[in-house]
C-alpha cells in the first residue's frame, strides 16, 4: 500500500479457490470476503477492531451440520473462533472467545488451534514426520510471523520476516535452508499465500 491508501492483506482463500478473506479499511481492522473475478463486489463480514480472518472445515460437520468456522482476532488480541458458511459467505451461528493477548494463530485440519502471545522471538522452521516427531530445521532462526505458504512441489515456502524493522515476503529454500526476498519498498508486507499451481504469491 502506499502511503495515504488504504491498508491491505492477509488474504486466505476459501475452500472453492475463487472467494477470499482479507483485511482492509483505514487501519486494516476490517475483514472483507470477495471473489477473484470481482463479481458481487467485496463483503463486509467483520467491522473494525477485527482482523487476521482464517477459515477451518469442521471436522464434525455430519454430526455438527456447521461447514466450518471463521478463526478471527477481535479487538486486537483476542481470539475468536464463529460458525461460518462458506457457500453462503454468512456466519451460521454466534461466536466464541478461545484466548486473549494472541499474536499470531494457526489451526489444523482436525480442528487443533494453536498461537503465539504478543512479544517477540525468534522462530525455527522445521520438519516434521506425519506423526509430529521433528526431522530437522530448516535454515536459521528468525523473527517470522503469519502462516507459512508452501509450494505445491513441497521445494520453498513463502513466509513474513522481520529485518531492521520492518516485514517483508521471503522464500525459504526447502532444500538448501537460503532466504530470497520477494518484496521491498517503503511498506510492510506479510502474511504470503501461495496459488494452488505455485505460481504465484499474493
Amino acid at each position: 500500500n502506499a502511503p495515504g491508501e488504504p491498508t491491505l492483506g492477509g488474504p486466505y482463500f476459501l475452500p472453492d479457490g475463487q472467494h477470499f478473506l482479507f483485511a482492509g479499511g483505514a487501519s486494516g481492522s476490517t475483514v472483507y470476503v470477495a471473489s477473484l473475478d470481482g463479481k458481487g463486489g467485496r463483503k463486509i463480514l467483520l467491522d473494525e477492531k477485527n482482523r487476521y480472518a482464517r477459515f477451518v472445515a469442521a471436522p464434525d460437520r455430519k454430526r455438527s451440520g456447521v461447514p466450518g468456522y471463521l478463526l478471527y482476532l477481535a479487538a486486537g488480541s483476542v481470539l475468536m473462533w464463529r460458525p461460518f458458511d462458506p457457500d453462503k459467505l454468512e456466519f451460521a451461528g454466534d461466536a466464541i472467545q478461545i484466548a486473549e493477548g494472541v499474536d499470531e494463530f494457526s489451526a489444523s485440519p482436525s480442528g487443533v488451534v494453536v498461537w503465539l502471545g504478543i512479544g517477540r522471538a525468534l522462530s525455527q522452521a522445521t520438519w516434521l514426520d506425519d506423526k509430529g516427531k521433528p526431522l530437522g530445521p530448516v535454515g536459521t532462526p528468525e523473527e517470522l510471523r503469519g502462516d507459512l505458504a508452501l509450494s505445491p512441489d513441497g521445494k520453498r515456502v513463502a513466509v513474513s520476516r522481520r529485518q531492521s524493522d520492518r516485514w517483508d515476503v521471503w522464500t525459504l529454500d526447502l532444500e538448501r535452508g537460503g532466504f530470497s526476498r520477494l518484496t521491498s519498498g517503503g511498506v510492510h508486507s506479510a502474511f504470503p499465500v501461495s496459488s494452488r499451481r505455485g505460481s504465484r504469491v499474493f
